[in-house]
């Protein structure tokens, strides 16, 4: 075999000096400060350099990487905790406030009318903006909390994808995930460290806490995600059907009495989500909706005597949109969340139905070079928020300045309030290459 390894290198080298190659990717330098204190909260550099490989054999590569640093070092600060990472995925630390990751590595395959992508991956199910319904395939990193593009804080992961038409009409996608990575939390002692209890429990004063590692899922074929969704263009309809088998990437922390206090112990657990979604374009209105049902949820119990702090609970959520595009370089989106969860077994620290509002308006000018974007995400519930502004000027087609502001308001016991203190104003450079 090895006497023959240089013959077959020769015999493929013509191939791939035909190939088409294309090199590019896109250089951001980013800052954070906060308008509280003046502080700074990141100065970012991030390359995000891809690679498309043309082969003659009817099949493409690509690879996307990410070398990121932060001399600020406020979100992540040291070396953080990557565990929540499947060691095939794990991104590699430089340094204390540096980063080197293979963000994507997948082959394009082309077999008729089937279509496969296989390798590192996002998969992306679901439209809806500012929050997730059905786009849970991917586990996503929190460390700037929901402010990062999903696009850029959803995790990749090692999988397989495969499409192919059902019928006339209706095409079929099924996926098999053979990586282990959950969300990525921020630390403890991190610009957007969660602290609100609805989303991690909250230890009476004085007690003594223990935080045990994680009873996370290990094998990436037995503990693997699957799933399939089907869809169709009928009647002016774009539908979808989803099914979704998985581990739920964000962990029930679980509790229990020790002999000097409380031992925390963060636990991932299976469901299966079922939904759909469909939109349709009306004239200048395009109406959005979708539909997920989740057959296990593990919600923090509000009750301090309860026995290990979790409810178990199913979940019904639904998100209507109704996006306007009546004005020239104008859209006006506005979507409705609803979120409801059975209480049968006791209180949770959240409402057995929770609303959200979403309100996002985003106009172009001088030949849609400048662009003025303006989002509020409301919990009707809580009565907290988040509200983002931002300018953009594509000074070329390759170099893009961006201006932009974050605002958090509410009381520090809600999902968006809590982060109160952490208003920002943000600036960015983004060149092509």
């Amino acid at each position: 075999m090895r006497a023959r390894l240089p013959w077959l290198l020769l015999a493929l080298a013509p191939a791939a000096a035909a190939a088409d190659w294309r090199l590019g990717g896109t250089a951001e330098l980013a800052t954070a400060v906060q308008t509280t204190n003046g502080y700074g909260q990141k100065a970012e550099l991030t390359l995000l350099p891809d690679v498309e490989w043309r082969s003659p054999w009817g099949f493409d590569v690509t690879a996307v990487g990410r070398l990121r640093a932060d001399t600020i070092d406020r979100l992540e600060p040291g070396r953080p905790d990557r565990g929540s990472y499947d060691p095939w995925s794990r991104p590699q630390a430089l340094g204390s406030s540096g980063e080197l990751a293979l963000r994507e590595l997948y082959a394009d395959i082309y077999l008729g009318p089937l279509y496969l992508r296989a390798g590192k991956q996002q998969i992306v199910w679901g439209k809806a903006d500012g929050l997730k319904l059905l786009d849970q395939v991917n586990p996503q990193n929190f460390r700037e909390f929901i402010l990062a593009d999903f696009e850029h804080s959803r995790i990749p992961q090692w999988s397989l994808r495969a499409e192919f038409p059902l019928g006339p009409v209706w095409q079929a996608q099924l996926i098999a995930l053979a990586d282990v990575s959950v969300d990525a939390l921020p630390p403890p002692d991190g610009a957007f460290a969660i602290t609100s209890p609805e989303l991690v429990p909250m230890a009476p004063p004085g007690t003594r806490v223990r935080l045990r590692p994680a009873d996370a899922p290990e094998h990436r074929f037995a503990d693997g995600d699957a799933g399939a969704q089907l869809s169709a263009f009928l009647g002016g309809w774009d539908l979808t059907l989803n099914y979704l088998y998985h581990y739920v990437d964000r962990p029930a922390f679980q509790r229990s009495a020790t002999s000097d206090g409380v031992a925390v112990t963060p636990r991932y657990y299976r469901t299966h989500t079922l939904g759909g979604s469909a939109a349709n374009a009306i004239g200048d209105f395009t109406l959005r909706s979708e539909l997920a049902y989740a057959t296990r949820r593990r919600l923090i119990a509000a009750a301090p005597q309860d026995a290990d702090g979790v409810i178990d609970s199913r979940e019904a959520s639904a998100v209507l949109g109704l996006d306007w595009m009546g004005l020239t370089d104008t859209i006006v989106s506005t979507q409705l969340f609803a979120s409801w969860v059975d209480l049968s077994e006791g209180a949770a620290t959240r409402d057995r139905v929770e609303w959200d509002v979403t309100q996002l308006v985003e106009r172009s000018f001088r030949n849609e070079t400048l662009t003025l974007r303006g989002q509020l995400i409301h919990d009707v519930n809580a009565g907290d928020g988040l509200l983002r502004a931002s300018l953009s000027y594509d000074y070329r087609a390759d170099l893009v300045l961006r201006l932009g502001t974050d605002l958090f308001y509410g009381r520090a016991t809600g999902r968006f309030g809590q982060f109160d203190r952490r208003d920002r104003i943000t600036a960015s450079i983004t060149q092509g290459f």
